[in-house]
């Protein structure tokens, strides 16, 4: 398979050559489509452009609309959609404050300065004068601002705008003469949130994100036909375990206030005697997890498994395939135990990523937020955890506190981390992100009567719904599901040091 940014800029006889010379030779090719130049320049650049797109196995368009348009226009082949440029580059980020200035993109070689400059400026990023191609193009000046750690400007109706303005990455405007009023109503620690949260999209792409969802994308639309990625995977229930969906988990939860212990492939591990990424195996803690799983659901406390023991087909195919090796041996844990009772699913903290159909995840969200809405809460999490940093996961609640407990083995500060729920946690809805340590926590605080609910990873979960993605990418500046790196370049937030209570994580 060849993937290669079309035009290519040489001349207009190369272009069909090289295409013609391409599907000649049997090989699989896909233009990432820099340019549509039927579109932008309104007539065909010297050759029939919509022949050339159609020999190729997909195009890679910028946008949704671009990707209309080119069906209006006659392009029949697969279509992927780019969604972002990347740009690679070791300059470091500017350590100054940024600065209430823009850097113009109005002329072709003023963005061009930018990049050539020894390191990145404080300013803001403008991108070019908006045109009609605009709508349909995603400017690149403005992600090669991005990576550098400049927030953007984009015009209004252009199509890189949505990006800027959903993910807080600068702003959008009409004019040029709004930037005086726009710039005046910025303080201090708002620009110092922005540069913090543009640096750690840049770092993103400093590492390829949207290339590496492109690549995967393209991969799959050229070979599911080759390769069969949709096939069935014939379907054995295992065990006489059922599990709730994620909605009806949800409302149980809700209607009796029921605290939640969440197993899932981590716990199963450690009740086998193994070590996984953040939890040494220790046998107290594998005996502690099989009670905690015996224990019979009730209204008090919901013993919530992963829903993979019956028909995995609103799954992914990956998931399919991992729950598919590992189901019958995780049912083989509950040998003696009575499963004939309820159990929720553990999945309301993976309500996203791992689901084949994303549509229902909106509601899933909202339903989850409403444990919270207008409630106290106390987290207790890993220090690098930093659950709703940077999101809106939790804006809905009343007040926030934080209890932060090490990172790696926590179990080993089960004691401390209970007494100080004890105190803390004291009329407040307790979210518990701590792994398998979580499950003993609310376990042995079930007399306390204090509601808790072992959360899990749901804030990589909530990052990635928000983001998009149909993969697991690394989150800026905090702990990731499934990245498990114990260190982490938090950011000096202090908005977040305020809510913490109590550092649990180095004592």
């Amino acid at each position: 398979m060849l993937v290669y940014q079309y035009p290519s800029a040489i001349d207009e006889q190369f272009e069909v050559s090289f295409a013609e010379h391409v599907v000649f030779s049997q090989i699989k090719f896909v233009p990432v489509v820099y340019d549509y130049q039927h579109l932008h320049y309104g007539e065909n650049p010297g050759f029939d452009e919509i022949r050339i797109l159609n020999m190729a196995s997909c195009v890679v368009v910028q946008t949704e609309q671009m990707a209309q348009q080119m069906r209006t226009d006659g392009v029949t082949a697969p279509l992927v959609l780019q969604n972002g440029w990347d740009f690679l580059t070791t300059k470091p980020f500017s350590k100054e404050q940024l600065q209430k200035k823009i850097h113009p993109a109005s002329q072709a070689d003023s963005s061009c300065a930018v990049w050539k400059t020894k390191n990145a400026t404080s300013d803001f990023g403008v991108a070019q004068p908006a045109d009609s191609y605009s709508r349909y193009s995603l400017a690149p000046e403005v992600f090669m601002y991005l990576a550098m750690g400049m927030p953007g400007i984009a015009w209004q109706n252009s199509a890189v705008a949505k990006l800027i303005s959903h993910n807080h990455l600068g702003y959008v405007i009409q004019s040029l003469n709004e930037s005086e009023a726009l710039f005046s109503s910025l303080n201090e620690q708002t620009l110092k949130e922005l540069q913090q949260r543009v640096q750690g999209f840049g770092r993103l792409l400093r590492n390829g994100f949207f290339t590496r969802l492109l690549l995967a994308a393209v991969e799959k639309s050229v070979f599911k036909d080759t390769w069969h990625f949709e096939q069935k995977l014939t379907e054995q229930p295992v065990g006489n375990i059922h599990v709730l969906s994620i909605p009806e988990t949800l409302t149980y939860i809700k209607e009796h206030h029921a605290s939640v212990a969440r197993f899932g492939d981590g716990e199963f591990e450690i009740m086998k005697g193994n070590d996984i990424a953040l939890q040494r195996d220790n046998p107290v803690l594998a005996e502690k997890l099989k009670e905690v799983v015996s224990y019979q659901s009730d209204e008090k406390l919901l013993i919530c498994l992963p829903d993979v023991f019956a028909d995995l087909s609103k799954y992914k195919d990956s998931t399919q395939y991992f729950w598919q090796r590992r189901r019958r041996n995780t049912a083989e844990l509950f040998k003696g135990i009575d499963t004939s009772g309820v159990y929720g699913s553990a999945f309301i903290s993976r309500p996203y990523l791992d689901l084949k159909d994303h549509y229902p995840s909106q509601s899933y969200f909202e339903q989850l937020k409403d444990l919270w809405y207008q409630r106290d809460i106390l987290i207790v999490e890993g220090k690098n955890t930093r659950s709703g940093e940077g999101n809106d996961l939790f804006a809905d609640a009343r007040s926030i506190e934080r209890i932060l407990c090490p990172s790696t083995n926590a179990f080993s500060k089960l004691a401390a981390i209970e007494t100080a729920i004890k105190k803390f946690g004291q009329h407040r809805l307790v979210l518990v992100m701590l792994g398998p340590t979580a499950k003993i926590i609310v376990y042995d605080l079930l007399a306390t009567n204090d509601w808790l609910i072992d959360i899990g990873h749901i804030d990589s979960e909530y990052e990635w719904f928000k983001l998009g993605v149909s993969e697991r990418v690394k989150i800026p500046h905090k702990h990731t599901a499934e990245i498990d790196l114990d260190s982490e370049e938090l950011m000096d937030n202090p908005d977040f040091n305020k809510q913490v209570v109590l550092d649990l994580s180095s004592k």
